[in-house]
């Protein structure tokens, strides 16, 4: 997580970019898969400036510990789902593999 003041400065791009030729080059990882909130935009923008693709998705209970009242997110209709009390939202599956992140697909 970074200090709010240090967003869109492209530190997260660059910390990702640097974790991953560790983690494909020191480790030898084949692969590195990750779930994103579908209304995240920063984060997805993030991912796929470092190579990451969208390969699936899904609906995940949103954080029951936070209260939302539903006419709140009825602007985000096209990434949540109601039903009764409990709201769930979208999630996008991304990957990246090894070959991808060598060939410089990002």
């Amino acid at each position: 997580v970074f200090d709010p003041n240090y967003l869109s400065l492209g530190y997260g791009t660059e910390a990702l970019k640097t974790f991953m030729v560790y983690y494909f080059n020191n480790m030898n990882m084949k692969s590195l898969l990750l779930d994103v909130a579908k209304f995240n935009s920063r984060a997805i923008r993030c991912y796929e400036k470092c190579g990451f693709k969208i390969v699936g998705e899904h609906l995940d209970e949103f954080n029951p510990d936070i209260k939302i009242n539903s006419l709140r997110i009825s602007q985000f209709d096209k990434f949540f789902v109601i039903e009764g009390e409990k709201i769930y939202n979208y999630i996008y599956e991304m990957k990246i593999d090894r070959e991808m992140f060598l060939r410089g697909e990002n």
